[in-house]
């Protein structure tokens, strides 16, 4: 709900390496090799296990079987020559739960488990002065979800087929014109049994789920600019285009974002309009203490500034805005929603020795519902601080 992700990047594998890494409630590791001058590969495998977290937290009484997961993830990279590369991924993953539930007047186990498998393959052209690049990418997906709980039993399986192309030019000498297009295609099929009253205790009467599916289709594209007056100044504009899956016609989605920098220093500043489909890729169990519905209209405004350095500073405060919901749940329905809030960083990274970040956010989530009362909304989380030493 609100965290920090540390990335770094890493291109074809050039040499051989390996990682290890255990925690309380995982343990994997990587394995990365060059296969030649031009070829590398590599892959990693981990798995989760929060029994020793639950029993820490004093919260093993809640499940007959705590979460549990494995994935695996591999790739191939080949640069056949200079700014040309082609890479294949692919990842598999599951993920189940028991937990023990009280629900409309049952007592009983609710398991989940889910699968997923994922693959793509990606091409890209960069020339050796960077002015011009090309990329593009086809990928393909599979995800099923079931749950079980007293005589509810269903299950849906989601496919996703897509393809993307996205290029980016040098215009003159401070101008960098950047464009895309997208298209996908997601097919669902739910499967299984449904209570046809609300009891959910055995014996409870049931029907079974029509054995149909569903489709839904995704069009969209991009075109930004972004461009340097001064050589401390950059603004990038853009516009990005949608006809979104579950829904009928298109939108248009404006942005802007501002830049100015002073020595270490830099000042951001930016917002714009987004959209999402009503289609959902997945079954949520319905809770009716939840506000329902699912935004598809956001409004952003965020304001920032950041330090480089061996010491590098971030702060971010913004405005989220929502509306247009679409109905989805069984929870009163939303109609508004207003997330408001503070993230700040700061990173220690020396040539050599102790590194670390320490980060903190501030949030204020609000949803304002169909009878005019104001709750707090689902991603309300007032502060969270993270800290992290790596040797």
């Amino acid at each position: 709900l609100s965290g920090v992700v540390d990335v770094e990047t890493e291109g074809r594998p050039a040499r051989a390496s390996h990682r290890v890494g255990v925690n309380l409630v995982q343990a994997g590791g990587t394995v990365r090799r060059a296969l030649g001058e031009r070829t590398g590969a590599w892959a990693t495998l981990s798995g989760t296990d929060t029994r020793l977290i639950t029993r820490m937290t004093g919260e093993s009484e809640l499940y007959a079987r705590s979460p549990q997961s494995v994935q695996g993830i591999g790739g191939v990279s080949f640069e056949p020559l200079p700014g040309v590369e082609l890479r294949t991924t692919a990842l598999t993953l599951g993920d189940r739960y028991v937990r023990s539930v009280e629900l409309n007047g049952h007592a009983g186990e609710f398991a989940s488990a889910s699968t997923m498998q994922h693959a793509a393959l990606s091409a890209r052209v960069l020339r050796p002065d960077g002015r011009r690049g090309v990329s593009a990418s086809l990928s393909a997906s599979r995800r099923s979800a079931s749950m079980r709980f007293g005589v509810l039993d269903r299950e849906r399986v989601d496919l996703a087929l897509g393809g993307r192309v996205d290029g980016d030019v040098v215009v003159g000498v401070a101008t960098r014109v950047r464009s895309g297009f997208e298209l996908l295609r997601y097919d669902a099929e739910t499967t299984g049994r449904v209570p046809t009253t609300p009891s959910l205790a055995p014996g409870a009467p049931t029907a079974a789920l029509p054995a149909s599916g569903e489709s839904a289709w995704h069009t969209g594209g991009y075109i930004e600019a972004e461009h340097a007056p001064l050589p401390a100044l950059a603004i990038a504009a853009g516009v990005r285009v949608d006809a979104l899956p579950g829904d009928d016609g298109v939108t248009a989605d404006p942005r802007l974002a501002v830049a100015y920098s002073s020595g270490d220093w830099t000042v951001r500043a930016g917002g714009g309009v987004f959209h999402q489909g009503s289609w959902r890729p997945r079954y949520r169990l319905p809770d009716a203490s939840r506000p329902a519905g699912t935004p598809r209209r956001a409004e952003h405004l965020v304001a920032g500034v950041e330090r480089a350095g061996t010491l590098s500073l971030r702060a971010e405060a913004y405005v989220k805005r929502y509306g247009d919901y679409a109905e989805d749940g069984t929870g009163p329905h939303t109609v508004r929603g207003t997330n408001t809030g503070v993230d700040a960083i700061a990173r220690w990274s020396p040539r050599s020795g102790p590194s670390g970040w320490a980060s903190w956010s501030a949030l204020r989530g609000r949803a304002e519902l169909a009878s005019g009362d104001v709750v707090p909304s689902t991603f309300d989380v007032t502060h969270s601080a993270t800290v992290v030493a790596r040797m």
